[in-house]
């Protein structure tokens, strides 16, 4: 849109006058014309920069570019280089912003829309699994733990192994909520899940307080 633009807004400079190539002649554009050109440079989505560059140009009466950096004066690269870098850096889930594709996220609904199931990230910023397990491990410890038969042992420990495996599950089930949840409002679609996870989150708590009781 932006080299129909200045195809356009070349068309109407004035033939070249006596002198050739090298004439110094400057064209001046009618109001109407340069009206035309600022609301069709708003429909092109120029930038600021890009604008700035035109505008000047055609209040100076200088033949208008036939390409025009958005953001730097500099002669662009050669077409074939440009679209080969383009090829290289493109990504079919994160687009030029950094942002997710309106399909990707489109297909990340289709997985938690009805059957819901956080996505799996063991490795979270600011979660460490061997910090969570000894606080776990001491909360255990200053229960007091009633053993039917005290010349079973072996029994015991299992006990307490498979209590602080299932601890284990459920703080991961935890954070992989939390990180779902600060992904979805990061995306602007926090709203659409947040008294859900906060529901399943309280669910888990309570499930983690009566492991403890037992």
């Amino acid at each position: 849109m932006a080299t129909t633009i200045l195809n356009m807004a070349a068309k109407r400079h004035q033939p070249v006058q006596a002198g050739g190539l090298f004439t110094s002649h400057k064209v001046t554009v009618s109001k109407e014309t340069q009206d035309l050109l600022k609301v069709m440079m708003n429909e092109a989505r120029l930038t600021n920069f890009q604008q700035r560059t035109l505008n000047t140009k055609i209040k100076r009466g200088e033949p208008l570019p036939l390409h025009c950096s958005p953001t730097t004066s500099k002669p662009l690269a050669d077409s074939k280089t440009a679209r080969s870098t383009k090829k290289k850096s493109k990504s079919t889930d994160v687009n030029g912003r950094g942002l997710r594709s309106m399909e990707t996220i489109e297909k990340m609904q289709k997985i938690v829309d009805k059957n819901y199931l956080p996505p799996q990230c063991h490795q979270h910023r600011g979660y460490n699994s061997s910090i969570e397990k000894e606080k776990l491990q001491t909360v255990m410890a200053n229960e007091e733990l009633t053993v039917a038969n005290p010349s079973s042992p072996i029994r015991v420990r299992r006990d307490d192994e498979e209590m602080e495996r299932t601890s284990d599950e459920i703080l991961q089930e935890i954070e992989e909520r939390q990180v779902f949840l600060e992904e979805m409002e990061r995306l602007g679609r926090g709203k659409e899940f947040k008294n859900k996870i906060i529901t399943e989150i309280s669910q888990k708590l309570r499930e983690l307080e009566l492991l403890k009781k037992t």
